[in-house]
């Protein structure tokens, strides 16, 4: 599995303009750790908000999800991750940063899908649609078996989602 470019680290500028008290996200979410603190995980939401939600929207890219919706599952990620943190196995940031990016594939998994489809194609129907793109962007046919091979899944999967539909079409 490739790492994704949205978990990088913020730089040293970006955070210290996302973090208006002056404690760095690093400093508050250790101090949260150890005493659990109500007021060190309101400061650690506040340095969280804006790139918890950037982050969001990134992961969501083509989606029709709601902005605002995506924003509240990723604090809420901030806040879960925040939780479950333990100082001693890492830095915060990447962590939580891991942990906004899984809950709003869950959110989306969970919101966007009209009929209960298993994820293994849900995941097939994305690479799928990313191929085609980047398919199309060559010039390059929609034969079934180079989309396979594009998309990286076998052939009976492109069959299989050829077929599905993200949204419910109206009879209208």
């Amino acid at each position: 599995m490739t790492a994704t470019p949205f978990l990088e680290p913020l730089s040293g500028r970006a955070r210290r303009r996302l973090c208006p008290e002056g404690e760095g996200l690093e400093e508050l979410a250790v101090a949260y750790a150890r005493s659990g603190e109500s007021h060190l995980r309101d400061g650690v939401a506040r340095c969280c908000q804006e790139w918890s939600a950037a982050l969001a929207r990134g992961v969501a890219r083509g989606s029709s999800a709601d902005p605002e919706d995506l924003a509240q599952v990723a604090l809420l990620a901030v806040v879960r991750a925040l939780e479950r943190y333990d100082p001693d196995r890492g830095p915060f940031e990447p962590y939580a940063r891991a942990t906004v990016a899984g809950e709003v594939r869950h959110y989306l998994r969970a919101t966007e899908w009209p009929l209960n489809v298993p994820r293994r194609l849900q995941d097939a129907y994305r690479n799928l649609a990313r191929a085609r793109d980047e398919l199309a962007g060559e010039g390059a046919g929609s034969h079934t078996e180079a989309l396979a091979a594009a998309a990286g899944i076998p052939v009976r999967d492109v069959v299989s989602v050829t077929g599905l539909r993200r949204r419910i079409e109206t009879l209208d």
